[in-house]
């Protein structure tokens, strides 16, 4: 459990990295052709930190969630200072079928929370397991991710 979970923070770090190297109109390493493993949906934290999932799963584990993706609304919280809003996909360049790209890809957009926070959302709604956050493998894995900087803080 806590493997998958460190490889996912592994993936964000290179990510962010990649985007880095790559200068101002840089891409990370999920701007591809076609979204792995039928992603249909692209996290958006903060730190332009992004991460492609599928709806549906997000959707099954969270009515909250799902009410924003099916286009009820946004979710904001005043008190802790976060929201969450379906941004829409920009039109395909070619103008036929499904968006595949990442670039071409509907965007959740999550404020005021930390990308760490929505990893272990994300693999919670994925397994349905809790993460032991005191595990030591993991506190000292992630711990290197915010101080070098390469994956941002809220």
């Amino acid at each position: 459990m806590c493997r998958r979970f460190l490889c996912l923070w592994d993936i964000l770090a290179q990510d962010r990295t990649t985007w880095r190297r790559s200068g101002v109109l840089g891409q990370g390493i999920f701007a591809i052709s076609r979204l792995a493993h039928g992603a249909d949906l692209v996290l958006r934290m903060q730190g332009s930190t992004e991460l492609p999932v599928h709806r549906v799963v997000l959707s099954a584990g969270c009515a909250a969630l799902a009410r924003v993706l099916g286009g009820l609304g946004s979710l904001h919280d005043r008190e802790f200072g976060f929201s969450v809003k379906l941004l829409p996909a920009p039109s395909p360049r070619n103008g036929a079928g499904p968006p595949r790209a990442l670039a071409e890809t509907p965007r959740l957009a999550i404020a005021g929370v930390h990308p760490f926070s929505m990893l272990v959302l994300v693999h919670y709604l994925y397994t349905d397991t809790l993460l032991a956050i005191g595990d030591s493998r993991l506190t000292r894995s992630t711990a290197e991710g915010f101080t070098d900087g390469s994956v941002g803080a809220a």
